[in-house]
């Protein structure tokens, strides 16, 4: 207990003096992390109002038996393409906190194996959900250079292609909707290095 009270004390008398260079980060470059879809980020400070976010991401999906061929047992693995990007937009600056708006845009590119019929062998296809959004948020700077961030907003989803394993007659399909509230959670913390 002593030694919690004592880390505790020297936290408090330390962290009021860290000096803490100003948030205006114009051009300069990040790595980071925004989006859990597109977990591998990059930023590009274009002004101190204004940012550039592009990411990428993969996830695999392994299906137990390939449905193009007759042999019980072969597996297929299919590989899902994440591209995102989005333009981070200071509204408000403070010390250490700047307050953003940031319209996104998400593009998943899934492939699937699809049929006409229940007899029929199955194709490969594709899916292709395009999500737009527009987002709130804080990012704050815990040191000079590395800054934590949480956003909530809206977001608008497209979808064209066909779900996996449905069946298929004639062109795809394309459906939109909106996606509700982004919720604020643990996937949605990002952080960014600034050199």
């Amino acid at each position: 207990m002593r030694r919690i009270l004592f880390a505790l004390a020297v936290s408090l008398l330390v962290l009021p003096g860290m000096s803490f260079a100003e948030t205006d980060k114009s051009g300069s470059v990040a790595i980071g992390y925004w989006s859990p879809e597109a977990p591998l980020g990059v930023r590009y400070q274009m002004s101190q109002k204004a940012g550039l976010d592009l990411g990428i991401g993969f996830a695999q999906d392994e299906i137990g038996d390939d449905p193009t061929t007759a042999a019980a047992g072969d597996e297929k693995k299919n590989l899902q393409l994440n591209l995102e990007a989005g333009v981070p937009l200071t509204l408000v600056q403070r010390d250490h906190v700047n307050f953003f708006f940031r319209p996104g845009i998400l593009f998943q590119f899934i492939p699937t194996y699809n049929r006409p019929t229940v007899a029929d062998p199955y194709d490969k296809k594709s899916e292709t959900d395009v999500a737009i959004s527009a987002i709130l948020g804080a990012e704050w700077f815990a040191t000079d250079d590395l800054s934590l961030s949480v956003g909530e907003g809206i977001q608008y989803v497209s979808t064209k292609g066909v779900f996996a394993n449905e069946l298929t007659t004639g062109d795809q399909d394309s459906s939109t909707l909106i996606n509700g509230l982004q919720a604020l959670d643990i996937t949605r913390i990002g952080f960014h290095f600034y050199f």
